[in-house]
Order: structure tokens, then sequence, then C-alpha cells
């Protein structure tokens, strides 16, 4: 714990001498977002505490930072974060990142409702890493959005049904068919 505390307060250090654009999210609410970025138990991004907009802007700059210092572990913290917050805008970012990590990009994907980010997530489904492919996988069959985009659950159903036919992973087997069974009782 004390360690995390202490990566967090190096990248906000680091992080603190770039300038903020104008008209982007206050350097206050950036401070926090690190602070919160840095706790383990927080996970509410989406439960309307900030506005859309300042975690658009914010996590965007904290992001955009960690890719320019090379901090692949701050740059996946943020991707889960963007995941969590379910918004949309946060799709292209992820998409743009699936090869940094894809199973947290996936993972953070099936939470977002947008067509765009399960045409994503189905294209790892053939990658050769077991875990990858099983993270894909996963997000397919947890993302709940289903209703809203039934030919993204086609498509979904299609590539699942697909894959089960030349899969010889047994626990990637179990994975599809638990992941066909919760798109088939989303819907």
């Amino acid at each position: 714990m004390i360690r995390k505390l202490f990566f967090i307060m190096i990248c906000a250090l680091c992080f603190a001498s770039i300038p903020v654009a104008a008209g982007a999210v206050e350097q206050e609410t950036i401070d926090l977002f690190y602070f919160l970025l840095g706790q383990s138990e927080w996970d509410d991004w989406d439960n309307e505490t900030f506005a859309p907009q300042d975690l658009v802007d914010g996590l965007g700059q904290i992001y955009a930072d960690a890719v320019q210092a090379e901090n692949e572990e701050m740059q996946i913290v943020v991707l889960t974060a963007m995941g969590r917050t379910r918004l949309p805008d946060f799709v292209p970012t992820l998409s743009d990142a699936v090869e940094l990590d894809p199973s947290i990009v996936c993972g953070a994907l099936s939470r977002i409702p947008s067509g765009e980010g399960v045409d994503v997530i189905i294209s790892q489904i053939n990658c050769e890493d077991d875990v990858e492919r099983g993270g894909a996988i996963w997000a397919l069959g947890a993302f709940e959005y289903y209703p809203d985009f039934p030919d993204e659950r086609q498509a979904a159903l299609s590539a699942l049904h697909q894959r089960l036919t030349i899969e010889t992973v047994p626990w990637v087997i179990d994975r599809i068919l638990t992941a066909l069974q919760m798109i088939y009782d989303t819907y």
C-alpha cells in the first residue's frame, strides 16, 4: 500500500509541472483523480460524483501524460478507470490502447455502451495468447448492453460460435460457453 501511494505521489509530482490546456479540467480535479487512481477500493467513476466532461478531460490528460512518460503501469490504471466511467467518449482511446494490455482494455470496453467497443473486443478473440483470448471472450459475455445493440449481439454470438469450433484449450472452451450463456441471458 505504501509503495502504491509512493508511486502515485511520484507520478503526480512528475506530471504537476505539465501545464493544463486552457478550457480543460482544473488542476485540482486532476490532482484528485491522481489520488483516486491510487486508491484500490475506489471504483465509483460512474456514480456522477464528477461531470462527464471533467472525467473525459481529466482522465484523458492523465493518460496522455502517462503515455508521454512511457509509464505503462499508470496507463493501465487509467484505462481501467476509463472503462469504469461507462462513457463512450473513451472508446477511441481504449481501442488505440488494445495492444498495451488486451485483457484490461477488453474488460474496460465491456463496461461501456458502445457498438464500436464490441467490435474491438471481437477482434481480440482469435489472438494467440490464451489469457488475452480468454479475457476478450469474457468481455463479450460481460457486455450488458446487447438489448440496445442487437447487431453487435449477433456479431458476438457468431464470433463466439465460430471460435468454439476451433478452440482447443479446455478452460477457454468453458469461458466461451459461459460467455454465450451470459449473452443469451441478457436478451
